[in-house]
């Protein structure tokens, strides 16, 4: 039984038992621990001896097998240097670009902070002349582009699990020259990255809808719609209510729908790694010059700013809600 449980690595854990001989030819081309359960089980039955004394602790050794196993693939996975400094790459250029974004609009004209002071004065508009059914088409329009969008990031994450299932070794066997050779495995981890990326997009386009939800929900309760207003000379809003927090909302409902939406601008440069990593690195400074130019120098942006005759939105005074109430009390 020594014999017998030393093929486990367990000696000692049982009394020692009559040495054994046996002849017992195994089959060819069994894996190692198939071969050493099916040699202690036949030792065991030529023997008579237990085969329960050495259950638990080939459970254990079959364990440690998997665990050996799986960190043996991992090994034999080869990554490359430049694979992880172009993973890095993605990711500092993706997050470095936010930081970049958000900090610039402080002081500088973008997308982000005109359309905030517009959503300011829109949100002061309603608090004045109450909520018409062209503003309650507007908020929902908005709402229905978020959730196109979440729709469609539902729709890429089948499409890419379905791949990542069936994925085999003549994925990536192309003749192209300029595209290198990759195994199995890189090609499952980069269609991992893909996977990740549209399932943050997923959360925060869902998040965008929800915030405009919220919207929703706070101007119905805050602003008399046009036509009862004017009918019954009620008040255009209800006293009470910090507008400018629900200003905030609406922009945050915004933010998210633009988290989103640089997200699929990246999962576009992913997809060049399954190039080489060069193009993928190229590609995510190109995204990034891209963001750069639509949010800080498009055309866009230049209507949208000389629209309010300011030079710089920043400089502009506070847009004030506190005589609303005044002007529609009573």
């Amino acid at each position: 039984m020594t014999a017998l449980l030393g093929i486990f690595g367990c000696e000692g854990t049982a009394e020692r038992s009559r040495p054994v001989a046996t002849t017992t030819r195994l089959p060819r081309g069994m894996p190692k621990s198939l071969q050493q359960w099916a040699f202690a089980e036949r030792i065991a039955k030529e023997t008579g001896e237990d085969k329960n004394q050495f259950t638990a602790c080939y459970d254990k050794r079959k364990s440690i097998f998997t665990r050996f196993r799986f960190s043996s693939k991992l090994r034999r996975m080869e990554i490359e240097l430049l694979d992880i400094f172009a993973f890095i790459w993605f990711l500092g250029t993706w997050v470095g670009y936010a930081l970049f974004a958000r900090a610039a609009a402080k002081k500088r004209n973008s997308l982000s902070s005109v359309l905030f002071r517009y959503r300011q004065e829109w949100v002061r508009k309603l608090c004045v002349s109450g909520m018409s059914e062209v503003d309650s088409e507007l908020l929902a329009s908005l709402e229905r582009q978020v959730s196109f969008l979440a729709s469609t990031s539902l729709i890429i994450l089948a499409s890419l699990v379905t791949v990542l299932g069936t994925a085999s070794e003549m994925f990536m066997n192309v003749s192209v020259g300029f595209v290198s050779e990759t195994s199995i495995a890189e090609v499952q981890m980069k269609m991992l990255l893909l996977i990740c990326i549209f399932i943050y997009s997923f959360f925060t386009f869902t998040w965008s809808i929800r915030q405009y939800g919220f919207c929703f929900i706070m101007f119905g309760s805050s602003f008399q719609t046009v036509k009862y207003y004017k009918e019954d000379n009620q008040r255009a809003l209800l006293p009470n209510r910090d507008f400018e927090a629900m200003a905030k909302v609406l922009d945050r409902a915004a933010h998210s729908y633009n988290y989103g939406i640089r997200a699929y601008y990246f999962a576009m440069a992913a997809l060049a790694w399954f190039i080489n990593d060069w193009i993928f690195m190229a590609a995510c400074a190109a995204t990034m010059y891209v963001l750069y130019r639509r949010e800080f120098l498009s055309s866009s942006l230049k209507a949208l700013a000389s629209a309010r005759m300011s030079a710089n939105v920043n400089d502009e005074a506070k847009v004030s809600f506190t005589d609303t109430n005044g002007a529609n009390g009573g």
